[in-house]
């Protein structure tokens, strides 16, 4: 089943509700608008091999243009647009859109004037259909449907097979072994690993079990997963996303002086999945992808409103390999979280309403050192011969 986040819309809330959702591999986008707003949208897009149409969202309008895409080298990465705002300042309706796309951004439609807003999806093929408000003569919402990415759940962990049986393919081997060995682990650390394991072999059933409860101890002293934060305001309601933490995106939007939501998608064993969304649609949505299974998430900081630490006005995420963000306002009291180098990550938490992420924390296992040997020295220390001694 593919999953899906559903972003948005922006715009007022007149009309009534229109769903596009699976309508993903464009081939044209058919838009009218007038100098009052944006009248109708339409798309064309490939299903099962075939092209559909869509149904057509809103009215006519004084100018009519066609979007034409190069499917299927070209495909949709983000909208942008402005809303039109009452004497309150509450959006009634959109006033202008532009389509970005892999390769080029088409328009602007329409004035830009109003409410800026922006919806980034990530630079690959995800987008998966709009969604919105509209009447008879208007659309005055726009909102998109982000696909989850496809999740390499395969990856080499390992080689095995035999060597030739001549002498000259044997010292070569053996030198090999021997020069790729890591500092300290030399001949005499195999000799003692091949000592201990004849020693192992003839121990008494007692000496065993002695020697069992030995090497289980250090696991009694494993730390167990650590709750930081959260930063931020005391408002909302609480939500947990503990064990979340094999994260492959990160889905934020905010806007000037607040961060309005987060959500996450993630693996648990070979699945992906996807978190609650904790908050409501801000002005601009970013879409964060990480390279898993390679990139994880290291730290996290921000800022919050200096009144009385009501709130977040921005978020950095940091993994092993880059900084993502500002995500809003650098200014406020800043706030810093720093795991260390290795994957601990073990899921984020915070408070939040239908409106705003007023906090944010995370969980994290401090690794024990006997989890510190890397997949290397583990590979290398059973590369070693037996009669690599002998040499």
């Amino acid at each position: 089943m593919e999953m899906m986040a559903m972003v948005g819309p922006q715009g007022g809330r007149f009309g009534w509700i229109w769903d596009d959702k699976g309508a993903g591999m464009l081939t044209h986008i058919l838009i009218s608008y007038e100098s009052g707003g944006i009248n109708s949208i339409q798309t064309a897009y490939v299903l099962d091999g075939k092209l559909q149409l869509s149904d057509k969202h809103g009215g006519n309008g004084k100018i009519f243009k066609t979007v034409q895409m190069d499917y299927p080298f070209e495909f949709l990465t983000g909208i942008r647009g402005f809303t039109a705002s009452s004497s309150t300042g509450d959006d009634i309706g959109l006033n202008c859109l532009t389509f970005v796309t892999n390769l080029r951004n088409f328009g602007p439609f329409g004035l830009e004037k109003g409410n800026a807003f922006s919806i980034e999806m990530a630079t690959n093929r995800c987008f998966g259909g709009f969604h919105g408000r509209s009447d008879s003569n208007y659309i005055y919402s726009i909102g998109v449907y982000v696909q989850m990415d496809y999740i390499p759940l395969e990856f080499l962990t390992g080689i095995r097979g035999f060597t030739a049986s001549s002498p000259d393919d044997d010292i070569v081997l053996k030198r090999l072994r021997r020069e790729n060995q890591r500092p300290g682990l030399g001949r005499k650390e195999a000799s003692r690993r091949k000592r201990e394991d004849a020693s192992a072999r003839s121990n008494s059933p007692a000496e065993e079990r002695e020697k069992k409860h030995q090497l289980e101890a250090p696991k009694k002293q494993r730390m167990e997963t650590m709750k930081v934060g959260p930063h931020g305001g005391i408002w909302g309601e609480s939500w947990d996303d503990k064990g979340k933490n094999l994260l492959t995106h990160i889905f934020i939007s905010y806007e000037s002086g607040c961060i309005n939501s987060i959500q996450t998608a993630y693996v648990i064993g070979t699945k992906s999945y996807q978190s609650e969304k904790h908050g409501g649609s801000g002005k601009i949505f970013k879409t964060v992808e990480l390279d898993y299974p390679t990139e994880f998430l290291t730290g996290i900081s921000g800022f919050i409103a200096d009144d009385d630490d009501i709130g977040l006005k921005c978020l950095t995420f940091e993994t092993n390999l880059r900084k993502i963000g500002p995500f809003g306002n650098e200014e406020g009291t800043a706030f810093n979280i720093q795991m260390g180098t290795k994957r601990c990550f073990g899921g984020f938490h915070g408070s939040s309403d239908s409106n705003y992420i007023y906090s944010i924390g995370v969980y994290f296992t401090p690794i024990n050192p006997v989890q510190l040997i890397s997949i290397d020295d583990e590979f290398m220390d059973n590369l070693i011969s037996d009669d690599l001694d002998e040499y």
